[in-house]
């Protein structure tokens, strides 16, 4: 358990609404159970905590959305199993009810598209009709970037990418800087992405989002933190007043688990805000 966890008290959630509200960010993606290598969902986050946060958030602005996360990785889970398919959406329905969302987000981290990937989103979006589904979408294969050996896979084609909006309300890229070699050319490949996708995904009546994502150990791909959210906003400042850019909504990035949400997260946020709200002053 971390120390100097944040207490569950009205002045700290206000605090954090009115500051996410100020950035324009309005969606917390928060990590709601974990998927067993049977399907089954577990450790599910407490129902009257959750619905408390989402309740203050929403009191404070009803736009407000506190987002069920729930994801597994396919280099574990059997997705072709047909008793694992059974149980996830079975358990991800029970998890609805009990949770009572608009929306749920799924990361379920596939390396490639496979067909089995797109026949599970169809059942689910079949079991849960009248939910908003968004799924996180790995980055966009585009030439003339030097990626690190070992992730090249988790780069989609724009067929594949485009088949997943056809399937979903929503889909968020994760911007994450693995495996790129320098700064430039993550923040040259952010913008080219964008600049790529949006177009084709309007006609598709799809939303697309772009995830920052937090990391709060560096490591040989990665970047700290606050490094790569600083590297995605020097990509978004340059495209933030381009009008292809306006229908598109900014996830911000994920709380993993409120109950262990520290001082450590507020700081990060605090320091998100800031570089965000420099990002979008005209020079």
């Amino acid at each position: 358990m971390k120390e100097n966890a944040l207490k569950d008290d009205f002045i700290s959630i206000r605090e954090t609404a009115r500051e996410l509200e100020e950035m324009g960010i309005l969606r917390i993606f928060l990590r709601s159970a974990v998927v067993g290598r049977d399907g089954t969902i577990t450790r599910v986050v407490d129902i009257k905590r959750f619905r408390n946060f989402s309740d203050l958030l929403r009191n404070w602005n009803e736009e407000f959305a506190v987002v069920p996360w729930i994801g597994f990785n396919t280099n574990v889970s059997p997705i072709t199993d047909p008793v694992f398919r059974k149980n996830f959406v079975e358990h991800l329905r029970g998890l609805v009810r009990g949770l009572s969302p608009s929306q749920i987000h799924l990361d379920i981290e596939p390396v490639s598209p496979v067909e089995d990937f797109f026949s599970l989103i169809a059942e689910v979006r079949m079991s849960l009709q009248g939910i908003y589904i968004s799924v996180a979408s790995p980055k966009l294969t585009l030439k003339g970037f030097e990626i690190y050996e070992g992730v090249r896979e988790q780069f989609w084609d724009i067929e594949a990418l485009m088949r997943l909006c056809m399937e979903v309300n929503e889909i968020v890229i994760m911007f994450y800087d693995t495996g790129f070699y320098r700064v430039g050319d993550y923040v040259k490949y952010v913008k080219d992405s964008l600049t790529t996708l949006l177009p084709l995904t309007m006609k598709a009546k799809c939303q697309v989002s772009a995830g920052i994502p937090v990391y709060y150990e560096p490591s040989r791909r990665h970047n700290p933190a606050v490094e790569n959210i600083e590297n995605f906003l020097k990509a978004m400042k340059e495209i933030f007043y381009d009008p292809r850019f306006a229908v598109m909504k900014f996830s911000g990035f994920s709380i993993y688990d409120y109950k262990n949400f520290d001082k450590i997260e507020m700081d990060m946020l605090k320091n998100f805000m800031e570089i965000y709200g420099k990002a979008g002053e005209k020079e």
